[in-house]
């Protein structure tokens, strides 16, 4: 989950590299389609951004139940946590 997390991160922060390619393109003396293409670029940027913070906010919540996370702790809490019933639920 680190892995996920780290490069769905990296791709948020980055955005404003595309965003600000845009916005140069914008300027620019487009015709008619490009200027559409422009606008449907847009519209998928929007949408990766939304799916990326989804992606980040599942990955946050799934993190509790990863190997890692079991692995990082020691046997008797694992036992504990297992025979309060708290290990199956995920």
């Amino acid at each position: 989950m680190g892995r996920v997390i780290r490069f769905y991160t990296e791709q948020r922060d980055d955005s404003w590299i595309l965003e600000g390619q845009l916005a140069h393109w914008k300027e620019l003396d487009l015709d008619a389609a490009q200027r559409r293409e422009i606008g449907r670029l847009e519209g998928q940027l929007a949408r990766n951004k939304e799916a990326i913070e989804a992606v980040l906010a599942l990955a946050e919540e799934l993190k509790e139940g990863t190997v890692e996370k079991m692995l990082g702790k020691d046997d008797a809490e694992l036992g504990l946590e297992w025979l309060l019933g708290g290990l199956g639920e995920r």
